[in-house]
């Protein structure tokens, strides 16, 4: 049985285009269909992506002696790609709320940029009233690039979590027993009240912090201007804490579930339930 034929096989019964195939390899679509027709062959590299893509061992792709009679029994042979374990489970919940944590850290980093600006701008100069303008666009400058940074360096802990089980986020094809499906249902179930529950307070403070600011003339008329720039600092921080609630807990619940919602996450005919 030829590659081409294979590679027909597996993008059709994924339902992927020969563009979104050509996407995930980083390929155009004309090489895909070159493949198709046989008029050329992937290299090692590829003949990895591809493993790595439909969840199966290199060697199915180029093993020349399957037929069509054991391709249409594929489910539990030698060429299956992952059977996920309890204990990867575990692995992998734990590494899902370890990027939903980093990810939100990383973006509340970014959000804080403007806090700082205010700070800078409104509070600095009625403290230290001998501060130049240069300072103080010096100060901002060299605040932002920090929490730039800081932001960045979360993301990227987030993206090396992430790619610790990148099989689940790529579509890879794997299997779950019975018993390993309840118990992934199971951390399902306990940490939905508490994401949820997260996610309201989340919504709250950022309702909160929207009545404070579309009312902050009416409600602090008679304030003066210092104290408005610290409702408004208080303002700004319930957004930052309401966003960081909102993107942990419903990324982490998000991670958690690919584990079983993931189109492929069972063997063709679910023998293994």
């Amino acid at each position: 049985m030829s590659f081409s034929d294979k590679l027909i096989f597996f993008r059709t019964r994924y339902g992927l285009s020969k563009n979104e195939l050509g996407e995930r390899l980083g390929l155009s679509t004309k090489i895909i269909n070159d493949w198709e027709k046989g008029k050329s062959l992937p290299d090692d590299f590829l003949y990895g992506k591809l493993s790595e893509i439909f969840g199966i061992k290199r060697d199915f792709f180029t093993d020349d002696s399957l037929s069509y009679k054991n391709i249409e029994d594929f489910n539990r042979d030698d060429y299956w790609g992952i059977s996920l374990t309890r204990l990867d489970c575990e692995g992998y919940i734990e590494r899902s709320k370890k990027v939903s944590k980093y990810l939100s850290m990383g973006i509340y980093f970014a959000l804080l940029i403007p806090i700082l600006i205010i700070i800078l701008d409104k509070i600095v100069p009625t403290i230290f009233r001998d501060i130049s303008l240069k300072t103080i666009f010096t100060l901002k400058i060299i605040s932002s690039l920090i929490l730039l940074i800081l932001a960045a360096f979360f993301v990227y802990l987030s993206n090396r979590q992430k790619e610790k089980y990148k099989f689940v986020d790529n579509g890879m094809m794997y299997s779950l027993k019975k018993n390993d499906r309840i118990y992934v249902e199971n951390i399902i179930d306990q940490e939905k009240p508490k994401a949820m529950q997260k996610i309201i307070f989340g919504i709250v403070f950022i309702v909160l912090a929207l009545i404070i600011l579309f009312n902050i003339n009416a409600i602090f008329a008679k304030a003066s201007e210092f104290i408005r720039v610290i409702i408004l600092l208080v303002a700004i921080f319930l957004i930052n804490e309401g966003l960081n609630f909102i993107l942990n807990y419903s990324i982490r619940l998000s991670n958690i579930k690919k584990l079983l919602n993931n189109q492929n996450s069972y063997s063709f005919d679910d023998k293994n339930l």
